[in-house]
């Protein structure tokens, strides 16, 4: 009978799990990927914190897509971590995220990621604990 073991790195951004086989003492190792539904933590996470320490504020799990970008940055996030995204989409995935922003901030005018940044922090709504 196998036990398994989850070691997380950096947040939930990349789970390897440990398998072992006991009957033929091999460790087996997979990798498994983040995906959106990853975010919810680290927006919430973002958000109480935004505004209310000095410091640079990045998500660290289920970054995915342009859209994940824009809220990430709403909550107040500097930095967006995309280990997944690029693991299973390439580097050429950033060209990708960033046309998207571009087009997603032009239809929303804004001007910029500083503008955006933190405009749904819980500092920031009517009612952080809805």
């Amino acid at each position: 009978m196998a036990e398994t073991k989850h070691i997380t790195v950096d947040g939930n951004e990349a789970a390897h799990t440990v398998d072992i086989d006991l009957l033929e003492f091999e460790v087996l190792r997979s990798l498994e990927l983040s995906d959106s539904s990853a975010l919810q933590i680290g927006l919430r996470g973002v958000a109480a914190l935004a505004g209310r320490v000095k410091a640079s504020l990045a998500i660290t799990g289920g970054v995915h897509t342009s859209l994940d970008v824009v809220k990430a940055t709403m909550t107040g996030a500097h930095v967006c971590q995309l280990v997944s995204a690029l693991l299973a989409n390439g580097p050429g995935h950033l060209r990708t995220l960033r046309a998207g922003l571009e087009m997603w901030m032009r239809e929303n005018e804004w001007e910029s990621l500083e503008e955006m940044r933190g405009n749904m922090s819980f500092q920031r709504i009517p009612d952080p604990s809805a």
